[in-house]
């Protein structure tokens, strides 16, 4: 039986998780630096999924939820995303952000709501994640912790 694994992410896992994201067409923007921030989920040794948590000091930013096409629909995504919004409750964050194209619905079922970018904490909008063209035609989510 194959055996299923998350570990944060190092820089020996760079290469497969820059090649899953361009697969999955994410932007790799910025992965380099944060890749310690990153769940990667492994099937013995291949890598199947992987989702990053940027720290921006008082509140996170998910970024790069991706899975092979293999391991989609089974759940695994929703246990990185689960994993690092109880991560960014623990680094003490107020809030978690996140910027989507096509999965606002997949990340409301987990408390996001809808927000403008004039109400993005200044730290994660100052984020790479939230710079250029490609921004302003994505969601920016948020869920906020009491």
């Amino acid at each position: 039986m194959p055996a299923l694994t998350i570990a944060r992410g190092t820089p020996a896992d760079l290469d497969e998780v820059l090649a899953l994201m361009q697969t999955s067409g994410l932007s790799d923007h910025g992965v380099a630096g944060h890749i310690g921030s990153f769940l990667i989920a492994r099937e013995n040794d291949r890598l199947v999924a992987v989702a990053g948590l940027e720290d921006h000091r008082t509140a996170g930013l998910i970024r790069s939820v991706a899975s092979h096409p293999g391991w989609r629909n089974r759940g695994l995504a929703t246990t990185l995303v689960r994993m690092l919004v109880d991560r960014s409750r623990t680094l003490g964050h107020r809030a978690v952000y996140l910027r989507t194209k096509t999965a606002e619905s997949y990340f409301a079922r987990f408390g996001f709501r809808r927000v403008e970018l004039a109400e993005v904490t200044p730290a994660v909008l100052a984020s790479g994640q939230f710079q250029g063209e490609e921004c302003e035609s994505t969601a920016v989510m948020v869920l906020e912790f009491n």
